[in-house]
């Protein structure tokens, strides 16, 4: 069987889990664990609860637009900061960066010697 096509499948395999599977179910479990051990133990909560249905309803409604708010700020304020951290430590990053410094510098053969071993490895 084809090395290439297995590695292929198991980064789609964990892409697809990590990515949506456990995100659902993280979510789930995030809005039972909260409802049986705190909405239940706490009078108030449990008066404005009854259901887990209308908890779960209310939840939803709540926690999806300030997960949403959450991430426009991350997006917005956070994620150049993140990138600029990942691009320090990713050696195809630096590699890319420094061939497109050679590039503006017009050492053309130089930037194609760093990122042929990137085209190598595909």
């Amino acid at each position: 069987m084809n090395w290439s096509w297995i590695k292929r499948r198991w980064y789609e395999f964990r892409t697809g889990h990590s990515t949506y599977c456990v995100f659902i179910l993280s979510f789930t479990n995030f809005a039972v664990i909260t409802y049986y051990l705190l909405v239940e133990k706490v009078q108030f909560l449990k008066t404005l609860f009854p259901h887990f249905a209308v908890y779960a309803a209310a939840f939803i409604l709540l926690y999806i637009p300030l997960a949403t708010l959450i991430g426009h700020f991350h997006r917005e304020k956070q994620l150049s900061t993140d990138i600029a951290i990942l691009a320090t430590v990713n050696p195809f990053f630096r590699d890319l960066a420094r061939a497109l410094y050679l590039l503006a510098d017009g050492e053309n053969e130089e930037a194609k010697k760093i990122l042929e071993k990137w085209i190598k490895h595909r």
